[in-house]
């Protein structure tokens, strides 16, 4: 008797977790699965939510590949925001707080998520949680306000936060690109999104950063004026902000040092986030003042938690760069999918006897 309960117990646990593996697939590996997000839009940019496996091809540099894991419907997220607090934001800041604090309201009660400030450090609330009251007390801190912007630093340590959760994971960042002082190099960043199936969904304030020679000892590097703001769709809306920043040198430093033209970092920061946004098939908004934050997050929140997940079998494991393009039957339809992904390197040779 009591060995039939056992075996009956066991068959229906085993039925559980394979049901619950149906619902909610997880591409974890990623010498596996190759896994691909997709959000799907139509000429009105409305997303596309009723689409079936058989609606979408996926070419491999080119090569049609068989899509071996498909998910679609309402499903959980994880993510973590990051919230830009370097003096260039100053401007910008209510809205982007604004624009946060409408992401953590519109999380359901099954998604976890952290927050977090950045300038020259990134401060994360303590854990992934789906408390919200917990997460809009930590937000609503004083900010700290500082002027060296560690951008790529930021995305890179939410990203290595994301690895051990499940799911759909999200980094938010709301930020304006300027990237004056991170360590961590935009090839390393690239290098972790062709790697690890985390998306980037950039919300974008853009002002214009200037540098000009310092008066003694000090440097400015930022000047927040005529940002531009839009929707999905790109429109650009000027509106008047200025704020000129210092940053002090030590004396040993030498000035050339701080006059990097040749790093991106300066030069174009709010493309290179756009770009990892692109890569990773997440969305790229320019936000303004006028613009509905409370029905444009609706909007965003209804993209992050049904897109498409789609997945197959890397054709090679040769340690190497390779494009993703996702393509509908209805050409009508905007496709925003990750772009590219980093090939498992091949086995190593299996040392021959002696």
């Amino acid at each position: 008797m009591l060995k039939t309960v056992f075996r009956a117990f066991a068959v229906s646990l085993a039925g559980a977790v394979v049901a619950a593996s149906q619902q909610q697939p997880v591409f974890r590996g990623r010498i596996e699965t190759v896994s691909v997000p997709v959000s799907v839009f139509d000429r009105y940019d409305t997303i596309v939510t009723r689409l079936e496996k058989d609606d979408f091809t996926v070419l491999d540099d080119g090569a049609r590949q068989e899509i071996t894991q498909f998910s679609s419907g309402l499903q959980p997220i994880r993510a973590v925001a990051l919230v830009d607090v370097s003096a260039s934001m100053m401007p910008t800041y209510d809205l982007a707080m604004l624009a946060a604090e409408q992401f953590v309201i519109r999380l359901r009660p099954d998604d976890k998520a952290r927050v977090g400030l950045f300038n020259v450090k990134t401060r994360l609330s303590p854990e992934f949680t789906s408390d919200r009251d917990a997460l809009l007390r930590w937000l609503r801190q004083v900010p700290p306000f500082s002027n060296p912007t560690k951008l790529l630093d930021a995305i890179n340590e939410a990203i290595t936060e994301l690895l051990p959760e499940q799911g759909r994971r999200v980094v938010l960042v709301f930020t304006d690109g300027c990237d004056t002082a991170s360590e961590t190099s935009w090839n390393t960043v690239l290098r972790r999104i062709y790697s690890e199936d985390v998306m980037v969904y950039a919300i974008m304030f853009r002002p214009k950063i200037i540098l000009k020679a310092p008066p003694e000892r000090t440097m400015n590097f930022g000047s927040a004026r005529g940002a531009m703001g839009g929707g999905r769709g790109g429109n650009s809306n000027p509106f008047p902000c200025t704020l000129d920043h210092w940053l002090e040198l030590s004396n040993a430093t030498p000035l050339s040092d701080f006059f990097k033209i040749d790093d991106p970092r300066w030069t174009r920061g709010a493309q290179l986030i756009h770009q990892l946004a692109s890569e990773t098939g997440g969305g790229r908004i320019n936000l303004a003042p006028a613009d509905e934050v409370n029905r444009l997050f609706t909007g965003i929140m209804n993209e992050l938690h049904y897109m498409y997940l789609l997945g197959y079998t890397p054709p090679k494991s040769d340690g190497k760069l390779h494009e993703i393009k996702v393509k509908v039957k209805n050409p009508e339809l905007v496709i925003r999918a990750r772009q590219h992904y980093l090939a498992p390197p091949p086995p190593p040779n299996p040392r021959r006897p002696g």
